[in-house]
C-alpha cells in the first residue's frame, strides 16, 4: 500500500478520548488508524453516543445536531454529562423522568487529538471539550464549560486536577501555560479552522452534515437536505410574521381607538344636553327661589299704577254719588206731596192700605215655600199643594229623620274608613314616587332611606359613592328564574354598605354622628386580602350570580361561596337533603332553621336590591305607580260618595225639626192671592172716579220717580263705596308688597325681564288687582312644570353619560376616568384627543407599518425567492469547479445542471405578495390600507401557522432549494454531454451512492480547500451508517470516491461491511454496552475483524 493513501501532512483523527460522556461512564481511549477507521457495534450500544462527542468539538453548539444520522431528540450536553441512559416514572410524582449514572456533582471532557504524519516533523493537536455540572443542575451556565487547544497531544485525565470544584482557570492555564482556553465557542473555532487548516465554518458545518448522510441516493436530497443551508427566505419569512405582530398590534390600536371614538361620541351631544339642561334648571331654579321677591315686586310695579286709577275713580264716584243724592231728595219730596193730594179720600186710603197689606201677605208665603223648598231638596221632593199632601211629608220627615239619626254611628265609622284609605293610598303614591325620583338619577335598587342615609355619610367623609357601595350594586343575577329567590337569600347582604379598611374609621365616625333617618348595617373589608375561594356545586345559588369587576370583586365572590352557598332545588322536599338550600318560591333552610318570608311577592321587583342596574326596578316602580294613582283616584271617589252622603244626612236630620214646625196657613198660596184678588176687585170699583184715577195716577208717577232716584242713589253710593274700598285695597296691597321686597334678596336684572316676560305671552289675562294672583300662580305653575322638564331631561342626560362611560370602561378601563357624569368634560376632552391626536397618530403608523411590511418585509421575501434559483446555481457552480478536478468515470466528468421545478404554489404565493404590494400608491386610502391589512392578515397568518397543512405549504414556497431540482451529467473530455442522471432515478442503488458521494465529497473538497487545491489540509469526513447498500461493488466505488478526493473516512457501520471496506480502513473499533448503562470500547486489526 503506497503511502499516498495516508496523506501525510494532512490532519487526520488520531485519537479519541472521553470522560463520563453519556454512558461512557470513567475514561475511555480510542486510537484511529490513519488509513481509515471503522466503528461497529450493535444497536443502543453507544455508537452514536461516540460521534456526538466528537461533534461537540467539532460543531458550534448553536449548529449542533445530536445523533444526526437518526434524528434522535432530547440528548443534550447535559443528558451527556448526566449520563442519561433511561427514562422512569418518579416514585412521589408518578411523573417520567430520565435516570442518570452520575447524579451529583461531575465533569466530563471529550479530547479528540489529531495528527499529520509528515516526516519533517508531526503537528498534533489536541481539542477538548470540558464541562463541569453541580449537584442538582443542569444548567452548565458561563462557568461550566471550556474548549482547549492544546499544540501537543494530552490525556484528559489530567485534567481532572482544575475541575474538582468547577472550571480552574487560573489553574489550567498555570498548569499548562500555552494552552488556549476559550470559555465560548466562536473564537475556539476560529483557532481550531487555523489550526487544522479548515477554510470556514461552512466547511465545519458540512463536515457535520456529512455525518448523517444515511442512504442517501438522490442530489436533490444532497443538495437540498446536506449542501446547501437553509435558505434565508425562512428567517425573512419569520421576520415578516414577527413584524406583523407590530402591524397586527397598530391595525387593533387604530380598531379599538376607533371603536373607542365611537363609543365616547355621543357623550358630546349628551353633555351638551346636560350643560345646557344644567344651566335650564339653574336658571329656573333661581326663578323658583327668587319668586316671592320676583311676583312682589312685579305687582309692586304695576300696584303703582292702579293706585293713581283708583284715586281717580274714587274722586268720580264722589261727585256722582253727590248728585245722585241730590236727584233722591228731589223724588221723595214730589211723592209726599202726590201721597198727601190722593189721601184726602178716605175709603180710597183704606182699600189702598188693604191691597198693600194683601200683596204682603202673598209675598210671605212665596217667601216661606222658597225657603221651604230649598229646606227639601236634601229630601229629594217639593212643597205640596194640599194640607193633607202637607201633613202625610211631614209626618215621613220626622220617622226619617229619626231613623238617620238612630244610624249615624256606624255611617261615620264607614265614612272615616274610607278617607283612611284615601289617605293610605296617597301615601303610597308619595313613597312611589320618591322611590322613583331618588333611583331615577342613579343605578341603585336600594331603598331611597338607605340611599340618602349614605348621601349623609358621602357628605361628612367627602367618599364618593364607589368608595361605599352597598352589595346588592355588584351583583347581577343571570338567570332571571331564580332572581327571586336570590333576594330571599342576599336580601339582608344586599343591604350592606362595604367599607374598605382604611376608610372605616372615618364612616363609623360619620354614621355616629349622624341621624340616619333608618337602619344602616355597614361591613369592614380588607380588599387586599386575598382568599382560598372554594368550588362551589352546580346548582348553587352562587353560579347564578355575577359581581362586578372591581377592588370588592375577590372579597364579595368569597362572601358569596362563604356564606350563601344555598343549593337550588325544584321541590320543597328536597331540602332536607341538604345543609342549606333554597326553592323556587323562595323558602330557604339553613340547618334547622327555615323560613320563608312572603311580605311581598317573590317577583315584586319594587322590593329587590340586587342588581348593578335599576332599569328593571324603576319600570316595575313605575307600573305600580300607575296602578297605585289609579287606585288612589278610586278611593277618593268612594270618598267623595261617602262625604256626600254624609252631607245629606247631615242636611236631612238638620232641616227635619224647621220643616215639621211650618203651619199649612203659612204655605197656602191659593187662600192668599184670592184674599188679594178681592180687594183688588173692590179698589178697582172705587177708582172708577175721573179725580181719583187722576190723584192715583200722580202717586204711581211720583213713586216710579222716587223708585228710580233710589235706585239710582244706592248704585251711586255702592260705586262710591266700591271706589274707596278698592283705593284702600290698592293702597294695602302696596304696603304688603313693599314689606314683602323688603324681605327678600334684590334680583338680578337679567332674571326680573325674565320673570316679567313670561306675563307677556298673548295668554295672561289683564294684570289687575285681583286678577295678579292667578296670573301669578299660573307664571309659578309653569316655571316648576318647566324646572321639572328640565330636571327630568337633566338627570337623563346625566344618567346616559354614566351609561355611555360605564359601557366604555368596562371595555377600556381608565384610571382617570369613572362611570360618574361629573367625568364626563374629562371624557369629552379625553375623546377629542382620541380625535385629533391618537386616531391620526396610530393610523398614520399603522399605514406606515402596512406599507413597510407589504414593500419592505413582503417584498424582500418576494425578491428573494426570485433570486434564489440564480444563488444556487452560483453555488453550485463552486462545486463543479471542484468535480472538474476528479474523474467521475474513465474519460469522463460530472457537472450539476441546476433546473427550475417551481411548485404552484411558489406562483400562486408570489401573485398573493404581489397583491398585497397593488395598493401601495394609496397609501391614505383608509379602504385600500384595510384591504391590504386583510389580504396581509390572511398571508402572514398562513406563513405563522402551525397547521400541519400550512406548515407544509410553507416550506414548498419558503423552501427555495425544493425550487429547482438537480441533474448530473457526465462529460467527456471534449465537453459533449454523453449522460444524465435525473436525480439519481434511473439508477441502481450502487450508481446512485456513487453519484450523490461523488459530488458530496466533491463540495466538501470545494469547502475545505475552494477551487485550487486537489487535498484538503484536514481530512477527516465521519460517516453513521452512510454505506447500507448490500452491494459491496457499490459500496466500494462510494468508498473509492472519498478515497480518491484524499479524505480520511472514520465510518460506523455494521460488521458486516468489513470484508467490503477493508481496503479503506487501518483499524477496527468495536462498541459494547452492559445492563444498557455501560459502553465499552475494544480495538481490532483488520485481520482480527474480518476473522472475528
Amino acid at each position: 500500500m503506497s503511502e499516498d493513501v495516508f496523506r501525510l501532512g494532512q490532519h487526520r483523527l488520531a485519537r479519541v478520548q472521553l470522560f463520563n460522556w453519556g454512558t461512557y461512564d470513567g475514561y475511555h481511549d480510542l486510537s484511529v488508524a490513519r488509513r481509515g477507521f471503522l466503528i461497529t457495534g450493535p444497536s443502543g450500544s453507544g455508537k452514536s453516543t461516540l460521534l456526538d462527542a466528537i461533534s461537540t468539538v467539532l460543531v458550534p453548539p448553536t449548529k449542533l445536531s445530536f445523533n444526526a444520522a437518526a434524528q434522535g431528540r432530547g440528548r443534550t450536553v447535559a443528558s451527556y454529562i448526566r449520563g442519561a441512559y433511561a427514562r422512569g416514572s418518579d416514585t412521589d410524582t408518578r411523573e417520567l423522568r430520565s435516570r442518570y449514572l452520575r447524579e451529583g456533582a461531575t465533569w466530563s471532557a471529550v479530547g479528540l487529538t489529531m495528527a499529520t504524519a509528515d516526516p519533517d516533523g508531526d503537528t498534533v493537536t489536541t481539542l477538548v471539550a470540558l464541562f463541569h455540572l453541580k449537584r442538582g443542575s443542569n444548567d452548565l451556565g458561563e462557568s461550566g464549560r471550556a474548549f482547549l487547544l492544546f499544540d501537543h497531544d494530552l490525556d484528559i485525565t489530567e485534567l481532572r486536577h482544575v475541575v474538582s470544584d468547577g472550571i480552574d482557570v487560573r489553574g489550567l492555564k498555570k498548569r499548562w501555560p500555552d494552552v488556549l482556553y476559550n470559555k465560548s465557542y466562536p473564537q475556539f473555532g476560529q483557532r481550531l479552522r487555523a489550526r487544522l487548516g479548515i477554510a470556514d465554518e461552512n466547511a465545519q458545518l458540512l463536515l457535520h452534515r456529512a455525518m448523517s448522510a444515511k442512504g442517501l441516493d438522490s442530489l436533490d436530497r444532497l443538495f437540498r437536505d446536506y449542501m446547501l443551508d437553509e435558505p434565508d427566505t425562512f428567517a425573512e419569512a419569520r421576520r415578516a410574521v414577527e413584524f406583523f405582530a407590530d402591524l397586527d398590534e397598530a391595525h387593533r390600536r387604530v380598531v379599538q381607538t376607533r371603536e373607542q371614538i365611537a363609543a365616547l361620541t355621543p357623550l358630546e351631544e349628551w353633555t351638551e344636553t346636560r350643560d345646557r339642561e344644567a344651566q335650564r334648571t339653574q336658571e329656573l331654579g333661581e326663578e323658583q327661589t327668587a319668586l316671592d321677591g320676583l311676583a312682589a315686586r312685579f305687582e309692586l310695579h304695576l300696584a303703582q299704577g292702579w293706585h293713581a286709577d283708583a284715586e281717580a275713580a274714587l274722586a268720580d264716584a264722589v261727585t256722582r254719588d253727590e248728585h245722585a243724592s241730590a236727584a233722591r231728595h228731589r223724588a221723595a219730596t214730589a211723592l209726599k206731596d202726590a201721597e198727601r193730594a190722593r189721601d184726602g179720600n178716605q175709603s180710597l186710603r183704606e182699600l189702598t192700605d188693604a191691597l198693600d197689606s194683601a200683596d204682603e201677605a202673598v209675598r210671605r208665603v212665596v217667601t216661606q215655600r222658597a225657603r221651604l223648598g230649598v229646606a227639601l231638596r236634601s229630601w229629594d221632593t217639593t212643597v205640596p199643594d194640599t194640607a193633607e199632601g202637607f201633613a202625610t211629608m211631614c209626618s215621613q220627615i220626622a220617622r226619617e229623620a229619626a231613623e238617620l239619626e238612630a244610624g249615624a254611628g256606624a255611617h261615620d265609622a264607614a265614612h272615616s274608613a274610607l278617607i283612611l284609605a284615601a289617605a293610605r293610598a296617597d301615601e303610597q303614591v308619595t313613597d312611589l314616587k320618591q322611590q322613583i325620583s331618588s333611583l331615577a338619577g342613579q343605578k341603585s335598587n336600594l331603598d331611597h332611606k338607605l340611599l340618602a342615609a349614605r348621601e349623609l355619610v358621602m357628605r361628612a367623609t367627602g367618599l364618593p359613592a364607589r368608595s361605599l357601595p352597598f352589595a346588592g350594586e355588584l351583583i347581577d343575577v343571570i338567570d332571571a328564574n331564580w332572581a327571586g329567590a336570590a333576594e330571599r337569600v342576599l336580601g339582608g347582604l344586599g343591604r350592606t354598605m362595604l367599607v374598605a379598611d382604611e376608610h372605616a374609621a372615618d364612616v363609623a365616625a360619620a354614621v355616629d354622628a349622624a341621624h340616619l333617618g333608618t337602619r344602616l348595617v355597614w361591613r369592614r373589608v380588607d380588599v387586599h386580602r386575598t382568599h382560598r375561594i372554594s368550588a362551589v356545586d352546580a346548582d348553587s345559588i352562587v353560579n347564578v350570580l355575577q359581581i362586578a369587576e372591581g377592588p370588592w370583586q375577590h372579597w364579595l365572590h368569597f362572601e358569596l361561596v362563604s356564606r350563601f352557598d344555598y343549593r337550588r332545588v325544584g321541590d320543597a322536599r328536597e331540602l332536607g337533603r341538604h345543609h342549606r338550600a333554597v326553592t323556587r318560591a323562595g323558602q330557604t333552610r339553613d340547618g334547622d332553621r327555615h323560613i320563608k318570608d312572603d311580605r311581598s311577592a317573590i317577583d315584586d321587583r319594587r322590593h329587590y336590591v340586587l342588581g348593578t342596574n335599576n332599569d328593571s326596578k324603576l319600570q316595575a316602580l313605575r307600573d305600580a305607580l300607575r296602578k297605585a294613582e289609579s287606585d288612589a283616584d278610586s278611593a277618593h271617589r268612594r270618598a267623595r260618595a261617602a262625604r256626600a252622603e254624609s252631607e245629606q244626612r247631615r242636611d236631612r236630620v238638620q232641616s227635619a225639626p224647621g220643616i215639621v214646625a211650618v203651619e199649612w196657613d203659612e204655605l197656602d198660596l191659593l187662600a192668599a192671592e184670592a184674599h188679594r184678588l178681592d180687594v183688588a176687585e173692590r179698589l178697582a170699583a172705587l177708582r172708577g172716579d175721573v179725580e181719583i184715577d187722576r190723584l192715583e195716577a200722580a202717586v204711581v208717577q211720583a213713586r216710579g220717580e222716587a223708585t228710580r232716584a233710589e235706585k239710582a242713589y244706592d248704585e251711586a253710593h255702592e260705586a262710591l263705596y266700591s271706589a274707596r274700598q278698592h283705593a284702600q285695597n290698592v293702597a294695602s296691597r302696596i304696603d304688603d308688597l313693599k314689606r314683602t321686597a323688603a324681605a327678600s334678596d334684590e334680583p338680578s336684572p337679567e332674571l326680573t325681564e325674565r320673570y316679567r316676560a313670561r306675563f307677556d305671552d298673548g295668554k295672561r289675562a289683564a294684570l289687575r288687582l285681583n286678577g295678579f294672583p292667578a296670573a301669578e300662580r299660573a307664571v309659578a305653575t309653569q316655571i316648576r312644570s318647566e324646572y321639572a322638564a328640565a330636571d327630568k331631561k337633566l338627570m337623563q342626560a346625566q344618567h346616559e353619560i354614566e351609561t355611555v362611560l360605564q359601557q366604555y370602561l368596562n371595555r377600556w378601563p381608565h384610571p382617570e376616568l369613572a362611570a360618574e357624569h361629573g367625568y364626563a368634560d374629562d371624557a369629552v376632552a379625553f375623546l377629542r384627543r382620541l380625535r385629533a391626536d391618537d386616531l391620526p397618530s396610530v393610523e398614520n403608523r399603522f399605514f406606515d407599518l402596512n406599507d413597510r411590511q407589504s414593500n419592505q418585509n413582503l417584498g424582500t421575501l418576494a425578491l428573494r425567492i426570485r433570486r434564489a434559483p440564480g444563488e444556487i446555481r452560483r453555488r453550485i457552480d463552486e462545486v463543479n469547479s471542484s468535480l472538474a478536478h476528479s474523474e467521475f468515470d474513465r474519460g469522463r466528468f460530472l457537472k450539476i445542471d441546476v433546473r427550475d421545478s417551481q411548485h404552484s404554489d411558489v406562483t400562486e404565493f408570489l401573485a398573493d405578495i404581489a397583491r398585497v404590494q397593488e395598493g401601495s400608491l394609496l397609501a391614505d386610502d383608509r379602504q385600500a390600507q384595510e384591504q391590504r391589512f386583510e389580504r396581509m392578515r390572511e398571508l402572514l397568518g398562513r406563513l405563522g401557522s402551525s397547521d400541519p397543512g400550512d406548515v407544509a405549504w410553507r416550506n414548498r414556497c419558503l423552501d427555495t432549494r425544493r425550487h429547482v431540482t438537480f441533474v448530473g451529467i457526465e462529460m467527456d473530455s471534449d465537453g459533449t454531454a454523453v449522460n444524465h442522471h435525473d436525480s439519481s432515478d434511473a439508477l441502481s442503488g450502487g450508481q446512485a451512492q456513487k453519484l450523490v458521494f461523488f459530488c458530496l465529497a466533491a463540495a466538501l473538497r470545494y469547502q475545505l480547500v475552494g477551487s485550487d487545491a486537489d487535498v484538503p489540509k484536514y481530512g477527516t469526513v465521519i460517516l453513521d451508517e452512510a454505506f447500507d447498500r448490500s452491494d459491496p461493488e457499490y459500496t466500494r466505488r462510494a468508498a473509492d470516491v472519498f478515497d480518491q478526493f484524499g479524505f480520511h473516512l472514520v465510518l460506523a457501520t455494521p460488521l458486516k461491511m468489513i470484508k467490503t471496506l477493508q481496503d479503506y480502513v487501518g483499524g477496527v473499533a468495536t462498541v459494547s454496552i452492559r445492563d444498557s448503562k455501560a459502553s465499552r470500547l475494544g480495538v481490532a486489526s483488520i485481520s482480527e475483524a474480518t476473522d472475528g
